[in-house]
């Protein structure tokens, strides 16, 4: 065979061998750190940008100086080194980490994510994620999202006179907990707040605050306790056992809480006592502004609650030893306020329970008004006192008004003067949840008094089991009541009166 052809064939046979073993060569340059593209078959691109089957096996990092958030096993920022390691490089720690106290975010407004605090702690002692005053705690948690604010440690006392200064300041989006514990006493976690401010707190439209008790440090700290304020929002003030107390070294506020601005409010579990104007004023932007009061107490307050102008419920709340009225819906002035009372109790008010004047909707059911102090009224040259409810001028234009127990008021249990028809009257069958109860009152006082006002009063029990004109209401000024009586009807409630008329003790 020529020589030739013996040369091609070797090569040949050569290439084929090749072909049907693989080589371990190693070392191949690379340019994208962890990935296989232009390296062997098994073999990754490493740390050090070499192909190699130990980077296949591992996942290199680049050193490129950049800082990473790494949240487990514990949240540190890190950064690529290959002192140790050229091939698969080594996380190192480019500060120090806070353990289970943070996890990775991205700060707000963008950027890398950094180690964030789950929740900020107040604590004066120091420590993992704490600050030393409420302000300094709240601007460390507002750099990230859904921001948390724990007033911990071992003090009972927080606020000071030169970073929580009043007023201080709950932004939107923000939680204050006095306790992590939904079932933690407000008591145990207290907020003196000191002046300037006008309020001790400012709580803005998407913040919650929840377990704490606020009071002034001083005579001359702020003058109201908390304000709900700000303009519309996707969701609205949120205040969760909350007291707002005079127990401070300030004595009580002026106002407990007011509530103004535009977005809807909530409270539950509330304790306001011993205001020296209002435990509760409610002055929102609009009329149809709306605050839910539920499960509450307003105590030993001048006024226990004030309505200005909004749309206020209270709901399963108490209203008690106020110095003067228990609630007060009372501008006079049409298109300003709704008032809706729901299961509550309005008891041992020094002026009366109820005060009441040109609201555009009233809704009372379920309520009971009792043990309050009469007081003199006088309207249209008719003097009488009146403990229980007062209302006067137009009617609402809705007008609910069923299931409640009045008595035990000092004078008229009700006084209804200066309007066209008012509905007080039950509902036809007697149904506890639907007649009204007029009793245990005193002469001259009576259950409904109407003066210049025309009332029904219909399907409801009295003290009398058949009222009587002169006994169980009374009229004056060209005012007048149906008690169910007119004409011979028999349009009230048998047996007269409920078992249950005792007025709770204070």
């Amino acid at each position: 065979m020529h020589r030739a052809w013996i040369s091609v064939l070797a090569l040949v046979a050569l290439a084929a061998g090749l072909a049907a073993c693989s080589v371990d060569v190693e070392g191949a340059t690379c340019k994208d750190v962890g990935k296989v593209d232009n390296c062997p078959s098994g073999q990754a691109c490493g740390t050090d940008l070499k192909c190699s089957v130990k980077a296949a096996g591992c996942q290199p990092c680049k050193v490129d100086g950049a800082v990473v958030c790494r949240a487990a096993p514990t949240c540190e920022l890190v950064v690529c080194t290959a002192d140790v390691d050229p091939v698969c490089g080594k996380w190192t720690p480019a500060s120090a980490g806070a353990g289970g106290l943070q996890t990775c975010m991205p700060p707000n407004g963008g950027g890398d994510p950094e180690c964030a605090c789950v929740k900020n702690v107040v604590d004066p002692a120091g420590g993992t994620c704490t600050h030393p005053s409420i302000s300094s705690a709240i601007t460390a948690a507002t750099r990230f999202p859904a921001p948390v604010v724990v007033l911990g440690g071992a003090s009972y006392f927080y606020g000071n006179a030169i970073d929580d200064a009043a007023p201080i300041v709950i932004p939107a989006g923000v939680t204050l907990l006095g306790d992590e514990t939904t079932t933690a006493s407000a008591a145990t976690r207290i907020i003196q707040v000191q002046g300037p401010g006008p309020e001790g707190l400012q709580v803005h439209p998407g913040a919650l605050v929840r377990g704490l008790t606020v009071e002034r440090a001083d005579v001359a700290g702020p003058t109201v306790g908390l304000l709900l304020t700000g303009g519309a929002a996707a969701s609205g003030n949120t205040l969760i056992s909350v007291q707002v107390e005079a127990f401070g070294g300030g004595g009580g506020f002026a106002t407990g809480i007011r509530v103004a601005g535009a977005n809807a409010v909530a409270m539950s579990d509330v304790l306001v006592k011993g205001a020296t104007i209002a435990g509760l004023e409610v002055n929102r932007l609009g009329a149809g502004d709306v605050v839910l009061v539920t499960g509450s107490t307003f105590d030993q307050n001048q006024v226990g609650v004030s309505l200005l102008k909004g749309d206020l419920t209270l709901s399963g709340s108490t209203v008690k030893r106020s110095a003067w009225e228990g609630v007060v819906a009372a501008t006079g002035t049409p298109g300003q306020t709704s008032l809706t009372l729901t299961d509550d109790v309005i008891s041992r008010n020094g002026r009366g329970g109820v005060r009441l004047s040109v609201n555009d909707k009233l809704v009372v059911t379920g309520t009971r008004v009792c043990g309050n102090t009469g007081y003199s009224r006088s309207l249209s040259g008719v003097t009488r006192t009146v403990g229980g409810i007062l209302a006067v001028g137009s009617p609402p234009a809705t007008l609910a008004f069923r299931g409640n127990l009045i008595h035990d008021n000092g004078g008229d249990q009700v006084f209804v003067g200066a309007g066209t028809t008012w509905n007080l009257s039950g509902v036809a069958g007697c149904a506890t949840t639907d007649r009204n109860v007029f009793a245990n009152f005193t002469a001259p006082g009576v259950g409904v008094t109407a003066v210049g006002a025309s009332v029904s009063a219909k399907f409801n029990s009295w003290q009398s089991a058949q009222p009587v004109l002169g006994t169980d209401y009374f009229v004056a000024a060209g005012g007048a009541v149906d008690a169910g009586t007119i004409g011979g009807a028999t349009d009230y409630c048998l047996p007269a009166l409920p078992a249950d008329l005792t007025c709770p003790a204070p």
